[in-house]
């Protein structure tokens, strides 16, 4: 029988002093100089976040198009990341203090992130009420507690915080995000996962987030054993080049510039110069130091893609992004700068719905497919691209005019057909009569 992770730490298991060590699972990877028991302390709490998200959401197997590394500091000295949850060099990049609990924001940012890396686009109040009810997740050991009021609740909040907690509501929850996140409206979603319309659980809502009495939950915890989580030593170089990547500034730069002198990840210090030049807008020296990072054979899609959007050659731009689409499949950029780039129709089509693919919540993707698909007279895969465009608009405007461009792609088919009518009619050799 497999033991829980909890009760193999044991106190005793702390590393040396300056001992780099790493454990991974999933999109997870935490890096610590706090010792094997910190260290999988905190990729269990990440892991159960993950996994109670995946229950409430109905979504499995949460990734994200960037690995998180989770470095876990004996003592930070200065190193901090500039956001709860930052895009660092080449993965997101969270910083936590031993002992110290997940902060709300880190919690909250990871929940939004996850959402719009694996799900479609649900209606504005129900996302908000998502990221806001994940922010206050408690993790203890391997026991998830959920529904703890946040610093300042509104009603999105109390919203999910009343459908995840209720026992009538809890296990259809799932089911109602779903049919949100297939386009459903929000009357017909409610009739089918809790058999009332959705004025009666509005009304409901409305009067739990008056009376305030907001009570927590349990969400089944995911088993694991210490077996699960191997410990792996991580070298100086690899451990000075995370503290780096958290691209904390003045002391990232001193680290990059360290890590070159002593020749060691030379393409990596320079992609990381090259990052913290375009944060102080000087494209030049973050263009010298990609072209470097490239030259030196650098594994980074984010190098590439940084790289072909400074690089003037259309050729050599081109190749890059091509090679960061081969790197990290998972990404959408590059494709919508190839996309942007390419002249070919066929290419254009191809680039813009991989970008809408792999990123369905960008409305201007899905326009620029659907406009890409109107050049080339594919009238039935416009009006489908302008129907994804809907769904993922946020701004109401911007919904109703992509509403308006799908209804008008029957006209802009007839018109074309009844062009071509006439072109070919034109066209055809006329035949005189026969005397």
């Amino acid at each position: 029988m497999r033991r829980l992770l909890l009760l193999s730490l044991v106190p005793g298991l702390l590393a040396a002093e300056g001992r780099w060590v790493k454990f991974t699972s999933g999109p997870f990877e935490v890096v610590t100089d706090a010792g094997d028991r910190r260290g999988r302390e905190a990729l269990v709490r990440f892991e159960e976040f993950r996994h109670a998200l995946s229950v409430v959401a109905g979504e499995q197997n949460l990734e994200t198009p960037l690995p998180v590394r989770i470095l876990v500091f004996r003592d930070a000295k200065g190193w901090t990341s500039p956001a709860p949850l930052a895009e660092g060099r080449d993965r997101y990049a969270i910083a936590l203090a031993e002992n110290a609990p997940v902060p709300p924001a880190v919690f909250g940012d990871l929940a939004r992130l996850f959402l719009e890396s694996n799900t479609s686009r649900m209606p504005a109040a129900f996302e908000h009420g998502l990221i806001e009810f994940f922010s206050t997740l408690e993790v203890k050991d391997i026991h998830i507690t959920a529904g703890k009021s946040p610093g300042r609740p509104d009603l999105d909040w109390a919203r999910v915080q009343m459908l995840a907690v209720k026992p009538e509501y809890s296990s259809k929850l799932p089911i109602l995000l779903y049919n949100l996140r297939k386009g459903a409206d929000l009357d017909p979603a409610c009739r089918n996962a809790f058999g009332k319309p959705a004025i009666d659980v509005e009304a409901e809502a409305q009067r739990y987030f008056a009376a305030g009495d907001f009570q927590t939950t349990s969400i089944s915890s995911l088993p694991m054993s210490d077996r699960d989580f191997p410990e792996r030593p991580v070298a100086d170089a690899d451990a000075r080049l995370a503290r780096a990547d958290l691209l904390a500034g003045g002391q990232s730069r001193e680290e990059y510039q360290a890590l070159l002198r002593d020749n060691l990840k030379i393409a990596e210090a320079h992609e990381g110069l090259g990052i913290l030049a375009l944060r102080d807008r000087n494209q030049d020296e973050a263009r010298r130091e990609f072209a470097a990072a490239v030259e030196a054979g650098s594994s980074s899609a984010r190098c590439y893609i940084e790289y072909a959007k400074l690089e003037p050659d259309n050729d050599k731009a081109a190749n890059a992004l091509l090679r960061a689409a081969g790197i990290n499949p998972k990404l959408d950029e590059p494709f919508a700068l190839l996309a942007a780039r390419d002249t070919d129709p066929q290419k254009r089509v191809a680039h813009w719905r991989a970008a809408a693919e792999r990123n369905p919540r960008n409305a201007s993707y899905w326009r620029s497919l659907a406009e890409a698909y109107l050049a080339d007279h594919n009238f039935a895969e416009a009006a489908k691209a302008w129907t994804s465009g809907e769904q993922a608009a946020v701004d109401p405007a911007e919904r109703e005019r992509m509403r308006a461009a799908r209804l008008e792609v029957e006209r802009q088919r007839l018109d074309y057909e009844e062009a071509e009518r006439i072109r070919k009619a034109a066209e055809a050799p006329s035949s005189s009569p026969i005397v």
